[in-house]
Parts: structure tokens; sequence; C-alpha cells
């Protein structure tokens, strides 16, 4: 597994983390750990997917993304998804 840590672009309210994480969560192989304004960690299986893919696929959303850091570790349980509010 390969952890990713992206700064997003466009994002303003919670609408906007939660279709970043929907579209992270749509790319094969991909754990989201954690999505914030301005930022998504994730982990991703190297051979269902690749960073230029997760990127791509924000930027296909409408939220353009750079790598801040990657790094190979182990899995670890996947973040739980939304908050009090369920977004």
């Amino acid at each position: 597994m390969h952890q990713l840590e992206l700064a997003v672009t466009g994002m303003g309210c919670g609408g906007c983390v939660k279709h970043v994480r929907d579209a992270l969560s749509a790319v094969p192989g991909v754990v989201v750990h954690d999505v914030s304004i301005g930022k998504a960690v994730v982990q991703f299986d190297s051979q269902r997917s690749s960073e230029s893919v997760v990127i791509g696929a924000l930027a296909a959303s409408g939220y353009p993304s750079t790598k801040v850091r990657s790094a190979s570790t182990t899995p670890v349980p996947s973040a739980r998804k939304g908050g009090c509010c369920g977004v």
C-alpha cells in the first residue's frame, strides 16, 4: 500500500469535502483516511491504482490537487466517514 497526501484546491465547504471524498472513494484500490478543506490523505493499492489516477479523479471532479507527500506503508483501518451531520 502507498499513502498519498494531497493539497486540494477549490474546496470551501462541507459539501466540497463530501464531493472530494466521493471522488476518491470511487477510485479502485483507494482507501480514504482523511479529507478536510484543502487536504486529502488516502492509501491505495499500487496494483489497482496510481498517484496519477488519484490526482486525475480529483481533477475530473473539479478539484485540482498536487502531491504533498507519498510513502509506502502498511494498511491501517479506514477512517470513519462523515462527522456528526453526515457530511
